[in-house]
Parts: C-alpha cells; sequence; structure tokens
C-alpha cells in the first residue's frame, strides 16, 4: 500500500505541473507581469511535487493516527467541491479554464484523492501537508490576480465600471444590453429628450456565475453621455410559487416613429432549474413610453425556445421594409434568426434560420441590407474555424441568403457587437483572439465589413461581452464585460472618440 500511495502521488505531481503550464499558456494572452506568474505557478507546482516525498512530508509522519485520517477524509471531501466550484458552480470564469486544463487538474487531484483514501487506510499522515497544498490552490489564484494588472487603453474620453460583482445584492453582473435614444427623440408620453439617453441593462445574478439560478435585468441610464449614471433599478424579476428563476438576455430597440421602447428577454429556470442546454426558454416583451423610466405589463410571444440577442435591436431606416422593427434570436441547438414586426410591436413573425450560428447581432447597413454576426456553436476555447460567423439579408431579415467566414476578424466562442454609425463606419467588438475570451477590440469598417482597417483595443485582460452604440456627436460607447482574472468581475463603459481608431499595422 505504501508503494501504490507514493506511485499515486508521484503520478498526480506530474499531472500537476501539467495543468500549471497550461492554465499560464493559455492564460497568456491576457496576463501582464507573465514572468512573475509563470514564477508563481513553478514554485506551487515544485511544492506541490516535495509536499509528501520529503522532509515536508515527515512533518505529517508523527500526527495521531485517528487526526491523520480525519483530516485526510476532510480533504478527500473539500477537493471536488473546489473543483466544482472553479470550473462548473462559476462557469469557467474564476479560473479561464480550457478545457485540456480543467481535465489535467480533476486528474491530477483525482490521484491525489486515491492517494489520500490509502492513507487513511494505513493511518499515514505524510500526506497531510500535501493535501494543505492543494487546498491552497485557490489562494494562489487570488495571488495570480495581484499580481496582473491590465489596464483600459490610455486616452478613452470616458471609462468606468458600470456594474461590480458583489454590488447590490449580486454576485455577478454579465450580458450587457445598451441603448441609446438620440437627443431630440419625441416619447409617446409626448415629452422630447433634450439630450442623448444611454440605457444600459445587465443580467445581475444573485448567487454567482452560472446562466442558472436567480437572475434578474437591472437598468442604468445617463443623460449626459455616460459621465454619471442613474441608481440601478430592478427591471425584470421571474419569480413563481416560492422559487426564483432566470430573466435575462436583454435585447432592447427603440422605435423612433412611435417613440417607444421595446426590451425583448427570456424568462427560464422554474419550475426545472435545469442546465442552460436543455432548459426551456419564453420569449417575452415589456415596452416603455417615457424611454426607460417606467415599463408596460409583460408581453408573451408564441416563440417555444427562442433566445434573444443578447445586445440590441434595430429599426430599419431604409427600405426595403423600412421601419421594420427587427430583433436577433436564436435557439440553443445553434441556428440564429431574426423575429420582426411591421406593425410596430402588435404582432412579430419569425425569420428564416440561418442553419449554423447562435448570440446573434444586427446592423442595417447604408443601403437597407441588415448584417448579422453569429458566435461559433463551440466549446468555450474550441472554436472550429478561425473567424466570425456573419450572414446578410435583402429582405429585411426575412431570409439570410448570403452566409460566410470573416476570416480577418479573430475570435473566440464568444458573444460580440456590431453597430451601423448613421453616415459612418460598421462597428464590430469583440475579444480578438482566436482562443481565449482576452483584448476586447473595437474595428471599424467603412466598406460594409468587407474589411476592418482600423482598430482600437480598449482593454487587453480577460474581457467577454460587449454592446456598442453611438452618440449625436459622433461618440462611440461601449459597455463590456472585464477583470483581471476573469471577465466576469464586472461590466465598464467606455466613450471613445472616432478618431482614436488607428489603421491597422501589418506583421
Amino acid at each position: 500500500l505504501e508503494r501504490v500511495q507514493g506511485m499515486l502521488y508521484a503520478t498526480s505531481s506530474v499531472v500537476m505541473l501539467v495543468f500549471i503550464y497550461l492554465f499560464v499558456a493559455r492564460n497568456a494572452p491576457g496576463f501582464t507581469n507573465l514572468g512573475w506568474i509563470s514564477f508563481i505557478g513553478l514554485s506551487y507546482g515544485l511544492l506541490y511535487a516535495l509536499a509528501a516525498p520529503t522532509v515536508l512530508g515527515a512533518l505529517g509522519s508523527g500526527l495521531n493516527g485517528i487526526l491523520a485520517r480525519v483530516i485526510s477524509l476532510a480533504t478527500v471531501v473539500a477537493l471536488p467541491l473546489v473543483f466544482l466550484s472553479a470550473t462548473v458552480w462559476d462557469y469557467y470564469q474564476p479560473l479561464s479554464l480550457f478545457d485540456d486544463a480543467i481535465a489535467t487538474l480533476a486528474v491530477s487531484w483525482l490521484l491525489l484523492i486515491l492517494a489520500l483514501l490509502v492513507a487513511v487506510v494505513r493511518a499515514d499522515g505524510r500526506l497531510v501537508l500535501a493535501a494543505a497544498v492543494a487546498l491552497a490552490g485557490p489562494a494562489v489564484t487570488l495571488l495570480v490576480e495581484q499580481v496582473t494588472d491590465p489596464q483600459p487603453v490610455p486616452g478613452l474620453a470616458v471609462h468606468s465600471d458600470l456594474f461590480s460583482a458583489g454590488e447590490g445584492g449580486y454576485d455577478i453582473y454579465r450580458i450587457p444590453g445598451l441603448l441609446v435614444i438620440p437627443a431630440g427623440s419625441g416619447l409617446a408620453d409626448g415629452s422630447r429628450l433634450a439630450s442623448d439617453r444611454l440605457l444600459a441593462f445587465a443580467e445581475a445574478r444573485r448567487d454567482g456565475a452560472l446562466d442558472t439560478g436567480a437572475i434578474d435585468l437591472v437598468l442604468k441610464h445617463s443623460d449626459d453621455g455616460g459621465d454619471s449614471w442613474s441608481p440601478q433599478r430592478v427591471v425584470c424579476v421571474h419569480e413563481a410559487d416560492g422559487m426564483r428563476g432566470k430573466c435575462g438576455n436583454a435585447t432592447p430597440l427603440f422605435d423612433a416613429q412611435a417613440g417607444v421602447v421595446w426590451l425583448a428577454y427570456n424568462l427560464s429556470g422554474i419550475p426545472d432549474n435545469l442546465l442552460e442546454g436543455p432548459r426551456p426558454h419564453s420569449a417575452h416583451l415589456v415596452s416603455s413610453a417615457d424611454g426607460g423610466t417606467s415599463w408596460s405589463t409583460q408581453i408573451d410571444l408564441p416563440f417555444d425556445n427562442v433566445i434573444f440577442g443578447p445586445g440590441h435591436g434595430v429599426q430599419k431606416q431604409h427600405a426595403p421594409q423600412q421601419g421594420r422593427l427587427v430583433v436577433p434570436a436564436y435557439v440553443v441547438q445553434g441556428t440564429s434568426f431574426a423575429i420582426f414586426s411591421d406593425d410596430q410591436g402588435t404582432s412579430w413573425q419569425r425569420g428564416a434560420d440561418l442553419g449554423r450560428g447562435n448570440e446573434a447581432e444586427i446592423a442595417e447597413l447604408p443601403d437597407g441590407r441588415l448584417y448579422m454576426t453569429t458566435r461559433h456553436v463551440a466549446p468555450i476555447g474550441r472554436p472550429p474555424e478561425s473567424g466570425r460567423l456573419f450572414a446578410i439579408s435583402d429582405d429585411g431579415g426575412t431570409t439570410w441568403p448570403e452566409q460566410g467566414l470573416d476570416a480577418s476578424l479573430p475570435t473566440p466562442v464568444c458573444q460580440a457587437s456590431i453597430v451601423q454609425i448613421a453616415e459612418g463606419p460598421l462597428l464590430f467588438a469583440n475579444p480578438a483572439h482566436d482562443k481565449s475570451r482576452v483584448r476586447l477590440t473595437l474595428r471599424a469598417s467603412e466598406d460594409s465589413g468587407r474589411s476592418w482597417p482600423r482598430q482600437l483595443q480598449i482593454y487587453p485582460g480577460p474581457s467577454g461581452y460587449s454592446q456598442l452604440a453611438a452618440l449625436s456627436n459622433g461618440d462611440i460607447v461601449l459597455l463590456y464585460e472585464r477583470g483581471r482574472v476573469s471577465y466576469s468581475e464586472k461590466i465598464s463603459f467606455a466613450r471613445v472618440r472616432p478618431g482614436a481608431l488607428r489603421a491597422v499595422t501589418k506583421n
């Protein structure tokens, strides 16, 4: 048994060193001070490897047999809980793990658990220090968080953190939505806006980063271009029979003809709080006649398992179907499409499927065509193709005959945002890396998405979902997820002068 215990621990140590290498290598694009982080990882790996078979392990050999057994059993229980917290309950976000890194961590700790079970049989305390080192893994991650220090690009007109984890009674904020109602717009209540109004939405996740559980939609607004924001308000809570579910995927749009703000969203999780794939979703709308200050009663749409955006919809400004309200949507199985209304929201129709992609965003090009960008359907960290999926409709979103892959837009498996500036470029924002959710980058196209000659990296570190819009003065505004080691730490707001986008240099 002693030999088996030694072999199990030695193998666990080798696999742990592989995990540390994979973790650092996969996350390196979003780290600063990579040398120090590599040193921390190597030091932890060596300490883990030496904790049992050297004089360090001998420190525990004198433990009382009962105490050694209790500590070993407690570690056997604790390690799976720590693993699930890091890789499942928080949806890979506190540690930006990829599938191979997750697998090696699981194998390393499984071997350690087996070694600890042998130690329980033998009443051997030599693995007690090794168990303590393993359980110190989350503390090492916190140290890495202090060492890495990515910063937004200097020179942004405004940059502020709008929704931060732990504030307002919520653990995490995710999935931004953004709408700008232009200055001078007449609202349905008879008032007229003296300045641009920005509506910023987010999913407020009460218990963690998972896509399931108690999740509300919250809103802040700004009437001064994002210099200051209103207090946070709850727009939607999904509650029934004493249970809490998810209200998510905020996708707003403004009907300028009627002066009405529409907000599309989904409800799920009641009565069964299933994982995101098999859980059923219902589709809903609310409207606001006063620019987002108050909202109508909920309208239920007749679309089963249709998920919106997330992000924003559009009202067509040009023929064909001028005035049509268009909302991007998808189904979990992996096909995007649009729903649309030609009667100012009284009735809604579903357009044709693209046959691929999810988490869609739509912009109207200057010639009246619609441009949709969609996420790859693939595991995180494993995009099947390099580049961004797109589709173009020349009939207002009814069909999408032109589809392609833009290889000039590096993207991980992640949502992205797109918006057409009036008398200006088409803008695109996403984490600009082929695997990792890092390097949130803004790009501009003067030829309706055929090329992207100008760009600006907004944030080099972990970054996720984003939302683009434009102010009446031409400034670009952006909501995006970001953090130091996790893109779910906060949702930040940036305002960018158009001239800040620089020409792309070729290597």
